[in-house]
């Protein structure tokens, strides 16, 4: 079961995510616009993948397993490339600014953690939920913020600060929420 797919700018570069526990697990990359795919990381459970707008920065979530955590990656996700930056587990989504300097991770219990330096470190923010937030999305400078939330009262929230406080979007209907993107400036949101 494919759980994300990141993509660079101009669609060549591809990264994709495998769940389970499968011989196909992990994260596969590709360099020609899906025309091929190279399993790069057979860890278990890859519930995300994120990447920088040249595709050569990319993050990848794993909720659980021996493996589980926060792996960045600075060479386009090629094996032997990733670095383990948390071993907690419970990630649900990631997001990535165009640069691949700041990124956002969500878990499972609606924690939202920050980076500002690719993944070396992460700082929680203050949540506006307490449930699980299935998606997550990055203005292309990384302040400007969406999470959606699952369940049959799920929602939207945006973050104009990089995460610093949230509110709910007036308007978004209620219901189990499971992506969203936002666009370069991040002032649209699908």
């Amino acid at each position: 079961p494919w759980s994300s797919v990141a993509s660079s700018a101009d669609g060549t570069k591809l990264v994709a995510a495998v769940y389970g526990t499968s011989g196909s697990a992990g994260v596969y990359t590709s360099a020609n616009s899906g025309v091929s795919w190279t399993l790069q990381d057979a860890v278990s459970y890859c519930s995300a993948v994120a990447s920088s707008a040249d595709g050569t920065k990319l993050v990848a979530t794993f909720s659980g397993g021996t493996g589980q955590g926060i792996y960045t990656s600075t060479s386009s996700g090629v094996a032997g490339s990733w670095l383990q930056r948390t071993n907690s587990g419970g990630w649900t989504a990631v997001a990535s600014s165009a640069d691949g300097s700041r990124l956002v991770a969500t878990t499972s219990s609606g924690q939202i953690y920050i980076s500002t330096d690719s993944g070396a470190t992460w700082v929680a923010q203050n949540s506006p939920v307490s449930g699980q937030i299935t998606s997550v999305a990055s203005s292309s400078d990384g302040s400007q913020l969406a999470i959606t939330t699952g369940g049959a009262s799920g929602n939207i929230f945006a973050s104009s600060d990089s995460g610093a406080t949230w509110r709910q979007l007036a308007g978004a209907p209620t219901g189990s929420w499971a992506a969203i993107a936002a666009s370069a400036d991040g002032s649209q949101l699908a």
